[in-house]
């Protein structure tokens, strides 16, 4: 990425990390091996996934979440994800609405009630019926309330029918959305995006001039 767009980049990984709804903090990963080696995430509920390598395909539930993968350069890996990544009117969302207005993913669901079993169903469509999604190598990233993913039975469901699920609810703190960032990064390219680094560059330059301010 140029150096001259590393403030912008870092800045709409920020914001998708906005879009994420409610309020704990992010595990940081935990990288057991890069560039294509194993590794293993741990995600905010203490739950761990195994790779062998980057996925192959992906859910993502929450614009935060799909918005990130976009930004990392993974839209096509992308089979299902809720329905406001899909009708939110940024651009940056531009080139996953082209995946499904061409058959290649599906975003009808949400986590709430009236979305829910929509949202399962297309899941399960992209494992079985689709042949998108592996359930042994690929996984479901779900952002929300336990409102929603606990006691509306969605984390349960997507696990008993034997899918990998790793789980968020708030990521709004600054070293939280980088955490989360570098997670995801590991997830769909098996290695530590760069951004990652351009992020942090942008978050200590903002804080040592605020600093210098006395703020």
């Amino acid at each position: 990425m140029a150096s001259d767009n590393t403030t912008k980049a870092c800045m709409a990984l920020f914001i998708a990390g906005l879009f994420i709804i409610s309020a704990l903090v992010v595990i940081p990963v935990d990288t057991d091996g890069a560039d294509g080696a194993g590794f293993t995430i741990m995600d905010q509920k203490g739950n761990k996934v195994s790779f062998d390598g980057p996925v192959d395909h992906i859910v993502t539930v929450g614009k935060g979440i799909t918005a990130t993968v976009i930004q990392l350069g993974a839209v096509d890996k992308i089979v299902v994800a809720d329905k406001y990544s899909n009708t939110d009117e940024s651009s940056l969302f531009d080139a996953f609405r082209a995946r499904v207005s061409e058959g290649k993913a599906t975003a009808g669901g949400t986590i709430f009630d009236s979305g829910r079993e929509s949202l399962k169903a297309e899941i399960i469509d992209a494992a079985d019926k689709e042949k998108r999604f592996d359930r042994a190598k690929d996984v479901v990233l779900l952002t929300g309330s336990d409102t929603y993913l606990v006691k509306g039975g969605l984390i349960d469901f997507l696990k008993n029918e034997g899918f990998r699920v790793l789980v968020w609810n708030d990521v709004y703190e600054c070293d939280d959305i980088i955490a989360l960032v570098k997670d995801i990064s590991m997830i769909v390219t098996g290695k530590v995006s760069s951004d990652v680094d351009d992020m942090k560059a942008v978050k200590e330059k903002v804080s040592s001039k605020l600093s210098e301010n006395g703020i």
